[in-house]
């Protein structure tokens, strides 16, 4: 079954070149649901020891079979900053862009990507990007705003289904409990907001680095569901209100990202939006 996947990706490229987009898609697709279907399989363990294994496994293969040493390098350093439990950032770990065609894989050059690749001499521009997350150009102003405003109802509709006597209980080993996702939702509204408004009144901000999935596993006082709830919904109310006044032009007001580098306000925007969604697995479905 491994031998599909070089098989698929390369097809997919003969296909387009016989100007046949449409079907090259769907093989593309279905490469990509292959692989994400076989590591589902293998389970994501949250384990950081056997991350941390893992990881340093396959730089070992990397590096055996020849692969770029600059990113095995990398990686590797990955490795180190995983194991000091610090934090990757962008000057430490810049953009990695790679061939579509032939796969070339090197680190970003900004501002711009003059050049060619050495390999097949396609040009720089042609490569494609891969930022720290997806997320952050998922939607576009008028799906975020969408997103953001029925959110907080799939929330509310979620947790109305589960017992109060559930909310501590974690549905499989390494999840959040129903009160931790929760809280770490309205959390990162709670960012979202900060930064809308900072992006708004300043030209070119900087952005710090908040470690908000480390704040949903701690001590909620006396919070409770409802109260986060409330907190939650009202926080976003007052963000749509801001955002609905926003001039168009300025969704494309930038800022300097701690972790990510350069960011717009469409991309925090669309980052949160997204974000929120990928949560809602976490409770029992309704």
């Amino acid at each position: 079954m491994e031998n599909i996947y070089p098989r698929l990706a390369n097809l997919a490229i003969r296909i387009e070149g016989k100007g046949q987009y449409n079907i090259a898609k769907y093989v593309r697709a279905t490469l990509d649901s292959l692989l994400r279907h076989t590591a589902f399989n293998q389970g994501y363990s949250t384990d950081t020891t056997s991350i941390l294994a893992d990881l340093m496994s396959v730089v070992d293969d990397l590096e055996n079979k020849g692969f770029d040493q600059e990113i095995v390098d990398q990686l590797r350093h990955g490795y180190q900053v995983m194991a000091q439990n610090d934090i990757s950032k962008i000057p430490e770990f810049p953009t990695p862009i790679v061939c579509r065609r032939c796969g070339h894989i090197r680190e970003q050059v900004q501002p711009e990507r003059l050049g060619y690749c050495p390999t097949c001499g396609a040009d720089l521009a042609s490569f494609s990007t891969h930022r720290p997350i997806y997320w952050m150009r998922e939607f576009d102003p008028l799906e975020s705003l969408e997103r953001l405003n029925q959110t907080p109802l799939a929330y509310r509709n979620r947790l109305s289904h589960i017992p109060p006597s559930s909310y501590d209980d974690k549905y499989s080993v390494g999840e959040w409990s129903p009160l931790e996702v929760i809280k770490h939702i309205r959390d990162a509204e709670n960012v979202l907001h900060t930064r809308i408004k900072l992006i708004l009144a300043e030209n070119n901000p900087y952005l710090d680095f908040q470690m908000v999935w480390d704040w949903a596993d701690k001590p909620a006082a006396s919070e409770s569901i409802a109260s986060i709830l409330e907190s939650y919904s009202s926080s976003r109310s007052t963000t749509l209100d801001i955002l609905q006044n926003t001039a168009l032009k300025d969704w494309w007001r930038s800022a300097i990202h701690e972790e990510f580098g350069p960011v717009t306000l469409i991309e925090q925007v669309s980052y949160f939006a997204a974000h929120e969604i990928s949560h809602l697995r976490q409770l029992p479905p309704e």
